[in-house]
């Protein structure tokens, strides 16, 4: 899609563990926080996204309805 899209210049996917010591790096330069699940349970990624002042988006999945804050963070799709 990132492709597709034309935004390769635009994105960085990191599709791996990333460690404590590593996880601000991410959050510090982040734009936005994707939650694109099928199925969720309380997600470590979103409380970090909090404590970071980063938005984020988040599919309409398990606790998400519930503890995506609206007007800070956004919940898109219908799960």
């Amino acid at each position: 899609m990132i492709d597709r899209l034309g935004i390769r210049d635009k994105v960085v996917v990191v599709n791996r563990y990333v460690g404590n010591e590593e996880v601000y790096k991410y959050f510090q330069v982040a734009d936005c926080n994707i939650l694109y699940y099928l199925v969720a349970t309380p997600s470590g990624v979103e409380s970090i996204a909090y404590n970071f002042n980063l938005p984020s988006l988040a599919t309409r999945v398990g606790h998400f309805p519930e503890t995506i804050k609206h007007g800070y963070t956004v919940i898109c799709g219908t799960g």
